[in-house]
């Protein structure tokens, strides 16, 4: 979808995480865990979450005529499944068994967006664990 294509784009992300990492290294070097959990949710609901959302928004016509990937089909549904399903729990802490289906690279982006709530809840469900 030309993604990265612009040097421009390429050049800017990989600094950005390098300095990401290190400030929340940083954080939790200081004991500073829930501040670094806090911001690894910001990242994951508004920068994760909201992009492929918008992306899929924009873009679903298209997706769902292209085939999912191998990569995809085999993380989300192949036969070793053992850590995809270790995290997915629901509020009582019931397995809840997710199976996204995985046709066309919409239903990818779709799993990859639906990826990033769980990491939304996972670190809300952090912060809360680390002020106890």
């Amino acid at each position: 979808m030309g993604g990265s294509q612009r040097l421009l784009d390429r050049f800017v992300a990989q600094p950005i995480a390098f300095f990401y990492y290190w400030i929340v290294i940083g954080l939790y070097m200081y004991k500073k865990i829930t501040l670094a959990y806090n911001l690894n949710q910001a990242v994951e609901e508004e920068v994760a979450f909201v992009t492929y959302d918008n992306f899929l928004g924009r873009n679903k016509e298209y997706l769902q005529t292209q085939p999912a990937h191998i990569a995809a089909k085999t993380y989300y549904t192949g036969s070793d499944l053992y850590l995809f399903d270790a995290m997915h729990f629901d509020e009582e802490g019931i397995r809840e068994r997710r199976r996204p289906r995985m046709q066309t690279l919409f239903d990818a982006f779709c799993a990859v967006r639906d990826d990033e709530a769980e990491h939304v809840k996972t670190m809300a469900y952090r912060q809360d664990d680390a002020c106890r």
